[in-house]
């Protein structure tokens, strides 16, 4: 705990003397992001690029969170009370070969075509809201 009250007063913060880990922490966190610029953000700028984070959770740019959906909706049509352990590895199985079929390519250039719109989506919305383009 002393070790977060001195990096807190460090900061020029205020602070309450009664303050708990977590309250200091709390403090600290603000502070960094107020104060500190991650490192992938300065690397980025140092090469003329844009970091943008997305809110946590955030799948729909995931392009694996959006195939791994796509396989558990397929293991979950098979299974039952009666569903094995093999059932389930074989459907994961079939899945997986799916990929490299002609199905299997449009299927994962659908799911490229979804994050590329959900991409400019946001985009739009960025230079709306900041008044300024994007280059890609």
């Amino acid at each position: 705990m002393q070790n977060y009250l001195r990096k807190v007063k460090s900061f020029n913060t205020q602070y309450d003397r009664n303050i708990t880990t977590a309250g200091a922490w709390l403090i600290l966190r603000k502070w960094l992001e107020e104060n500190i610029e991650p490192a992938i953000v300065k690397n980025g700028r140092k090469k003329s690029h844009r970091v943008i984070f997305t809110p946590p959770h955030f799948s729909d740019l995931q392009t694996i969170e959006l195939f791994w959906a796509r396989v558990k909706g397929a293991i979950s049509r098979i299974s039952s009370n009666s569903s094995t352990f093999e059932d389930v590895k074989n459907t994961l199985q079939e899945q997986f070969e799916i990929l490299d079929t002609e199905s299997g390519r449009q299927v994962m250039l659908s799911i490229v075509n979804h994050v590329d719109k959900v991409i400019t989506k946001l985009v739009k919305q960025i230079e709306e809201e900041e008044g300024q383009d994007f280059d890609f």
